[in-house]
């Protein structure tokens, strides 16, 4: 394996640099991965203490005398369990002298499920972790499931000095009893999805980029009727979306907010003033579904949008037949190289500018996503086994979490990290490989990089993310928030139904005379408030409160 950064962690150590992460900002075109650091290196090369942020040894020492194994219930995604053979976990274990054994389940079944059935057994393993369970880590940690990071704070220098930087972060995963059980995945960067219009089809019809929502109106009109493919057919899609729910956010080009996050459950939005209301309930939310429905009336949305789903830009693009959507910046832009059709492209362009002044952009990654790992009670060594954990917020850490290992999937190019190109010019998708073969970017707790998806993101998504970042077009969103037991039963009894009744609703008026927005929107808020929209709404109130005040604290 790699000995170049034991060279630069021995070297690190011998000018005296202590433990902890680096605060510097990760941007999507400048972003530069820290050097490693001495958490876990002496000046001999036998490995040397952590220390806290005080400077006392935490009496770890990597790598251990005495080789140590833990057992690891991890399964992400509905695909994946742990695998020890990971390049990444291999040099871990060289690094640290611990091993990771694997108890999950085969790959293929529904991963928060075979969480869910480790709570009967009363979590027998060492350590968990995967995807979507993290709120769990919060529900079960106060009951005596997990370890409390709170009394290992020696053992979690790097860890701990990230928490101190973001105090946001810590807000999060701050359980209701005020003790933290587990390290999250936290994702870097911010633009996320972005608007995209076919630029060639503009040009065939003389068009500008629209910067109104007016403007792109007038577009997609074009679009419908003008033959910008030029094949004499009318058979142009002037907007599409792979999901109905990110088609919902085109109530945003009328002043409205739509979801409080990236999920589409989330629908209370936090105001600046630190107060809360229901999306789906304001009166230019109202006006946004009006406009959705007039919109989808003129044929100007995709009349397949409700059921079409994932097959629209793969059917659309390649067929020469979308002209405009709202998505992932990364796979979108991919289309550029694989739709096959002389002259495509397919290019990112601002937020339009609003009837009132606005320009903003809905979605955004959410820093702290709900995956990551806890220790269960069961483990009888839980020192080394945080150590070990909080060395992937150490600067080499960050960096095998995001890459890989040097010399398989990447190289160092200026002393960054950069991956090969055969990483980047292979037959399976850049992070699908990274997860599946090498062990990185799997959703353990680790601080993500934005610069190793800015590495295989298309020139045309790198420049929309530019644009986006520049432009500096996000909103206030909605943390995940720790939620006691009794705002917790008040969210499991409402939401759902409110969830569905709200969506087959919007869905009815979409599809039907837009003039049914305004003559049954009294009728529509009078049934919201039977379904309980009034506590769903004070229940959250009262934990965003709490996490403003842990946050500022």
């Amino acid at each position: 394996m790699r000995k170049s950064f034991v060279l630069l962690l021995i070297a690190t150590l011998s000018m005296g640099t202590l433990a902890g992460c680096s605060s510097s900002d990760s941007s999507s075109s400048s972003s530069s991965t820290p050097a490693p650091s001495a958490s876990s290196a002496s000046s001999d090369g036998s490995g040397g203490s952590f220390v806290d942020e005080y400077g006392s040894p935490t009496g770890v020492v990597f790598p251990l005398d005495n080789a140590m194994t833990y057992r690891f219930h991890y399964h992400a995604r509905d695909m994946y369990v742990f695998d020890p053979s990971w390049p990444v976990f291999q040099e871990m274990a060289e690094i640290t002298n611990i091993s990771l054994v694997n108890t999950g389940n085969i790959v293929g079944t529904n991963s928060v499920e075979q969480f869910q059935l480790q709570a009967v057994d009363g979590f027998p393993d060492d350590l968990y972790g995967g995807n979507n369970i993290t709120t769990y880590f919060m529900e079960y940690g106060p009951d005596g499931a997990f370890y409390a990071l709170n009394d290992y704070w020696d053992y979690l220098p790097n860890f701990r000095a990230y928490l101190d930087d973001n105090p946001d972060v810590e807000a999060v995963i701050t359980a209701y009893d005020g003790n933290i059980y587990h390290i999250p995945y936290i994702q870097d960067g911010d633009t996320a999805r972005t608007w995209f219009i076919r630029m060639d089809w503009l040009d065939n019809l003389g068009l500008e980029v629209p910067t109104t929502v007016q403007e792109l109106e007038d577009v997609l009109i074009a679009f419908r009727d003008d033959d910008p493919n030029g094949n004499g057919l009318k058979d142009e899609i002037p907007y599409f979306n792979d999901k109905y729910t990110e088609m919902m956010r085109l109530v945003n080009l009328w002043d409205a907010r739509c979801y409080g996050q990236d999920a589409s459950t989330e629908r209370v939005i936090p105001r600046e003033d630190g107060t809360v209301y229901h999306a789906w309930t304001a009166d230019e939310f109202k006006t946004g579904i009006y406009n959705i429905s007039r919109w989808y009336d003129m044929g100007l949305i995709d009349k397949e949008i409700f059921t079409k789903g994932n097959a629209a830009r793969r059917e659309y693009l390649p067929g020469d037949i979308g002209g405009v959507t709202h998505e992932w910046v990364a796979s979108t832009s991919a289309y550029n190289d694989t739709a096959g059709i002389d002259g495509f492209h397919f290019g990112v362009f601002a937020p339009p500018i609003t009837e009132n002044g606005n320009q903003w952009e809905e979605h955004s990654r959410l820093k702290v996503r709900p995956d990551g790992w806890a220790v269960s009670h069961n483990c009888k060594n839980p020192e080394e086994l945080f150590a070990y954990m909080d060395y992937f917020f150490s600067d080499y850490g960050r960096i095998i979490s995001n890459y890989g290992i040097e010399g398989i999937s990447y190289e160092l190019v200026d002393g960054h990290p950069t991956f090969t190109e055969e990483v980047l010019n292979g037959d399976v998708a850049v992070n699908t490989y990274l997860e599946s073969e090498i062990g990185a970017q799997l959703k353990h707790g680790y601080w993500m990089d934005y610069d190793y998806e800015y590495q295989w993101t298309h020139e045309v998504g790198r420049a929309g993310v530019d644009l986006y970042n520049e432009g500096d077009y996000g909103v206030l969103q909605m943390p995940p928030l720790s939620m006691t037991e009794d705002q917790k039963n008040v969210i499991d009894n409402t939401r759902a139904n409110l969830v569905a009744y709200q969506d087959e609703m919007t869905m009815r008026w979409i599809m039907g005379d837009p003039d049914l927005v305004y003559a049954e929107w009294d009728t529509y808020l009078a049934e919201c408030e039977k379904l309980g929209i009034s506590q769903l709404v004070n229940a959250y109130q009262e934990a965003y409160t709490t996490y403003l005040e842990i946050a500022e604290q």
